[in-house]
């Protein structure tokens, strides 16, 4: 049986030392590096990032991030797999992309719950006027306001 090498992977946003290491954790062998702050001075014209982020590149398998480097496919030889932090991918589906042999994917579903807990507190938050009390307090106002009830209402798409 052959002996895996270790697996490179690039992460290309910021996403913060305790989700870094939940990466690192889930094998031993993952060589984990975070070059968000690279691709953002890429971003900003930075010529040594950019020159940084290519050494990188260049050894790259995986690249997980919301952002991704310009011409990635051409610039990653060695990539085999995007992981986006996106739901979306068609921003990423240039030519180049297309036509490379590179696996593209999302984290489709993955917000279903937080969009939707989002979305049940602002329903709450404007059928009790809640930005309207906040301005009355800050106005030092005490007027009572009639409020609305969800029950028996309908949302539609």
């Amino acid at each position: 049986m052959a002996t895996v090498e270790s697996v490179n992977v690039l992460v290309t946003s910021v996403i913060g030392d305790e989700c870094l290491q939940q990466i690192a954790e889930v094998r031993s062998k993952i060589k984990l590096t975070d070059a968000s702050g690279l691709l953002r001075a890429e971003n900003r014209g930075d010529s040594a990032s950019k020159e940084k982020l290519d050494a990188l590149l260049s050894e790259v398998e995986v690249i997980f991030g919301l952002w991704l480097p310009q011409n990635v496919t051409s610039r990653a030889p060695n990539l085999k797999w995007i992981q986006t932090m996106s739901a979306g991918v068609d921003r990423f589906l240039d030519t180049q992309m297309v036509q490379s042999p590179v696996i593209l994917t999302n984290v489709s579903g993955i917000h279903a719950t937080p969009i939707g807990e989002f979305v049940l507190g602002l329903m709450l938050m404007f059928a009790k006027n809640v930005p309207m009390h906040f301005q009355l307090k800050q106005e030092k106002q005490w007027t009572r306001l009639p409020p609305s009830i969800l029950r028996s209402k309908t949302v539609k798409a």
